[in-house]
């Protein structure tokens, strides 16, 4: 999931800045809480030990560059330093720190009042470029974690949990197999039984009663879904 924060001090423009952002996805099919998340900080303190302990999760961050009593230039430094790498766009009433702030690897540098236009312009091209339909973002222990789908072997239903197979390792994560496929591109990922979705770029062989992955793992395959199994990996082969 694509997840945008947007921090300002100024609660009149964060709420004016969520909206415009919530529509502007909306606008273009992006839908929240599936495609993308909107978190919204007011207090540079909180957006710091947010970002300390979910530095993967955020994809796009828009920052105010005099964020209540701390620069946020200087917030950034930090965040770099601590390989937070997510896009960053300033969004300011401050035209002097436009020449400061090139080591903190802004996307953009945006002017108060902000073009909304153009702002979405940046982000539309952000998403689609960067993040749609390459990553899978999962809340695991408490913690946001992004998945790449390259990464993702299996999945498996088990008790009231989904094992998520990796090439060398299983993560478990509290729910159900069927709300995680939806989250999944079709054309990367195939049912091949009630119990198991399965990385078609990763299969070796398929087979009427089971795959075997190119990391050596074997998962069955039903006799219901064979026939869709195999057509979803011959249309993979071919594109």
């Amino acid at each position: 999931m694509y997840q945008i924060i947007i921090g300002d001090d100024d609660q009149s423009f964060l709420k004016e800045a969520a909206v415009e952002t919530a529509a502007l996805m909306e606008h273009n099919g992006i839908r929240q809480g599936i495609d993308y998340e909107l978190l919204t900080f007011n207090e540079p303190q909180r957006l710091i030990d947010y970002l300390h302990q979910n530095k993967d999760a955020c994809q796009l961050l828009m920052l105010d560059v005099e964020f209540g009593s701390k620069n946020g230039l200087a917030i950034m430094k930090e965040l770099r330093e601590q390989e937070l790498k997510c896009s960053l766009i300033y969004l300011t009433n401050y035209r002097d720190y436009v020449y400061d702030c090139f080591d903190t690897q802004p996307l953009y540098y945006m002017l108060k009042p902000i073009d909304w236009q153009k702002l979405g312009d940046v982000i539309l091209k952000n998403y689609h470029e960067h993040y749609q339909g390459s990553k899978l973002n999962l809340k695991l222990s408490g913690k946001h974690v992004m998945l790449a789908y390259d990464d993702i072997y299996a999945l498996e239903a088990t008790s009231h949990k989904v094992c998520i197979w990796l090439k060398d390792s299983q993560l478990a994560w509290n729910g159900t197999l069927s709300a995680i496929e939806q989250h999944l591109p079709s054309h990367l990922f195939c049912r091949c039984h009630n119990s198991f979705l399965v990385n078609l770029k990763h299969i070796q062989e398929l087979d009427r009663k089971e795959i075997k992955m190119d990391n050596g793992a074997r998962f069955p395959v039903s006799k219901r879904l064979y026939a869709t199994a195999l057509r979803q990996y011959f249309a993979y082969l071919k594109n």
